[in-house]
Parts: C-alpha cells; structure tokens; sequence
C-alpha cells in the first residue's frame, strides 16, 4: 500500500540543475516516514479491523463490550385455542465479552449444562451498557424495566421505564404522572444506589423522553410543550435545565457535548448538527452525492458516527460516517474492500475508537460488525451458546407439519 501511494515518483530524489536526481529505494522511504509521520494512521490499510457480532439494537462500552437483542428460533408452540401451531421465536437481551473469548451470555435463556437440557426463560430488549458490564433493558409481556450485572449475572428489576444507563452506572428514564386532568406525564427519572429521584419538567414542558446520561450526571430530554409537534431539547445538570435550541438532540458525552439532528420548517429536510460543552453549533453535513445526514454515537473526544442518507434521485442508499476532527468520511472508506462488506450505519464509539456497525454482504443479510483501529488487537467474532433442545412433543408437531407441507407439494405436483 505504502508503494501504491507513493506512485512512480519515490525514485527520484534531490532537483538539481532543474533536472531530478535518482535516489535509492531506502533513502527515499526514510524521508517519506520522516515527512509523513504525524499522519501515519492514513497510511494504513484496511484502518479497521473487522469482527463479526451479529445482535440488533447494540451498545457499546469502553471495554469492548457490546450488548444488544438476538432472534432466534425455539421449536414450535403447542396448538392455540383456534387449532393451529405458531413458530416460536425468542427474542433476548444478549452481551457479547472480547475478553472472555468472543463469550455471548443471552440473558433470557439457560443453556443445556450435564443433564439439564436448558430452557427458555423470558423474552426482552437491552437498552443501554455501563462501562462494568451493567445492562438496562425491558424483559417479560408487560415489558418490566431490568437491570443485569454481566460480572456476577444478577438480575433486578428496576423502577424506571425506557432506562438509559451512564459509564458509570447511573440509570435514568421516565415514569408516569397522573395529571390534574386525568392524563399522564412522563417526568424524568434517575436512578441509583437504589434511590429514585424525580428531576421534574423542563420549563414550559408537560411531558419529556430521557435521551442519554453522562458519566457527570448531566441528562438529556426532549421535551414537549403540548401545543407543538415537534420537540425542544434540554440538557439537565445538578438542578438547573438548558433550553438547546432549535435542534432535536439524541447523543451525548461525558464533556456535556451534544449530537441530534436540526430540521427545516416544514420538515421535508434535516442536517446532522454537533454542538461542543458551552458552543456553538456546527452543522455535520453529509457525504457526497447524499442528502440527509443522521449522528447514531458519539464518544468523549466528540467523534461521532451514524449514516448519509441519498435521495429518491440520487438511488445511493444509505453508508455510515465518521465524524472527527471537522471531517466526514465514509466508513466504507476504512475498511478492506474485499471483505466484501458494505457499511450502512455507524452506531456507536467508544474512547477507544471502536465503532459498533449495520453492514451486509452480497447475497446476505445485514448483521452487526465492531470495527477496530488496526493499532489495537482485534477482538475475536462473537460465539453464541448451545441452544436448549425442544421438548419431544414440539418436534412431533414439527414432524407433522413438515410432513403435511411435504404432501401437499407432492399432491400439488400430481394435479398439475
């Protein structure tokens, strides 16, 4: 790579008498390093490194540690009231642990250990992953708030509704408030060390949804004012709300820098939009040839990834960016092109410039990959747990359906 970029001048060496002298090979690799030292990162060559994880709906801490939801089929129900057999398939909060082997802990279920052939436990979502491993999520059919501690494996329910979790393990979400009126607001909540603290409205709310929280305790909402469609943003910190502005944040660090999106007047357009601690705010862009730009994550040096989104003109798709340091850049851009993966979405990054991604394959289907800078170690693919086995009579039924679709193909065969 490094000889494709210096091209066919690198022979060449000293101008003297206005014509250029020939140099050797080493000497002019010595003053090329010299020179291009400082940037030696855009040097590399695939710059990410590539593992595969395969949840939905991920995080991603500063461990390496990525939890998110995995789908997976569990056998067949028994027949409903109505007579027939439903496929059944399991949705569980899951924790994906580099340093444990590529090690993936699906929460909801207990793998097959000796003679205990394993079950399934419950169905739900994570939402949010401290820097210790600690998972918020909802679990069950009435979508009860969770909390999971990834180290010891506890399991609690927690008082908040729609959690987010800080690094450091402060959970905040909203609960229910009965009005005067009869309707409900949703107040910000936090909670921790087993206290919860309403932090009231934002001026001139009635109603908020908790967007991020920070390692400094500082919250983001976007609030709603009941007479307006759209949302305002505010940023809380010991006390005191923030009105930010005509933009509608979603995306914050512990430096108090904040992410979202800005939209035009009659909402047919929107621009990605990065506002730094006590700035001002600085509009993304998008990539070339693409319209809409969306920010998904960002870390604490104010990197930020997330998507360009074409025009129904344009028919480009949708690519994941790396904002950092005023650049855009495709993120498709930073990794091997023969791995045959395309990049659609940046979803998170942590401090360590680790990027959580939505890609697919030619012939695939998308899965979530986690992008490592090539000056570290690469962690190893996720390995998924054995699976329990299902009950002798889900298989009988299984056996009965694939036998009666199989008749009725061949009997279809013979009528035509």
């Amino acid at each position: 790579m490094r000889g494709d970029m210096i091209g066919s001048k690198r022979r060449w060496g000293m101008r003297q008498s206005g014509r250029w002298l020939p140099m050797s090979r080493p000497s002019a690799v010595f003053i090329l390093a010299v020179f291009l030292l400082p940037d030696c990162r855009s040097l590399a060559s695939p710059y990410y490194q590539i593992t595969r994880i395969g949840f939905d709906f991920a995080q991603l801490n500063n461990a390496g540690q990525v939890s998110g939801t995995v789908d997976y089929y569990a056998g067949f129900y028994e027949r409903d009231s109505n007579g027939t057999y439903t496929a059944s398939w399991m949705r569980s909060p899951a924790v994906y642990d580099p340093s444990q082997g590529g090690k993936v802990t699906l929460l909801g279920v207990t793998s097959p250990s000796g003679t205990d052939p394993g079950h399934y436990d419950w169905r739900g979502t994570a939402s949010g992953l401290s820097d210790s491993g600690q998972v918020v999520g909802i679990r069950g059919a009435n979508g009860e708030s969770y909390s999971y501690d990834s180290k010891s494996g506890t399991l609690s329910d927690i008082p908040v509704n729609y959690a987010h979790i800080s690094p450091l393990g402060q959970i905040v979400g909203t609960n229910p408030v009965k009005l005067p009126d009869g309707t409900t607001s949703s107040h910000p909540v936090s909670y921790q060390n087993g206290t919860l603290t309403d932090l009231g409205l934002p001026p001139g709310m009635v109603s908020v949804n908790t967007q991020a929280v920070n390692s400094s305790g500082q919250v983001l909402v976007q609030g709603y004012d009941g007479t307006r469609a759209e949302t305002l943003s505010f940023l809380y910190n010991k006390g005191t709300w923030t009105n930010l502005g005509s933009m509608s944040a979603s995306l914050l660090n512990s430096r108090g820098d904040v992410a979202g999106v800005r939209y035009s007047g009659d909402y047919s357009s929107q621009v990605a939009v990065y506002m730094p601690h006590g700035g001002s705010a600085t509009i993304i862009g998008t990539l070339p040839g693409y319209s809409v730009s969306e920010p998904l994550g960002m870390n604490d040096r104010g990197e930020i990834v997330g998507n360009s989104i074409g025009s129904a003109t344009t028919n480009v798709g949708v690519q994941g960016f790396l904002y950092s340091n005023g650049l855009l850049t495709n993120l498709n851009d930073l990794i091997d092109p023969a791995s045959g993966w395309t990049i659609h979405q940046g979803l998170q990054i942590n401090d360590k410039g680790q990027i959580l991604a939505l890609a697919d394959q030619l012939h695939g289907g998308a899965t979530m990959l986690l992008l490592t800078p090539s000056g570290l170690d690469a962690p190893p693919d996720a390995v998924m747990p054995e699976l329990p086995v299902p009950e002798p009579s889900t298989l009988l039924v299984f056996g009965g359906l694939c036998a009666g679709c199989l008749w009725r193909f061949r009997n279809r065969q013979s009528n035509s």
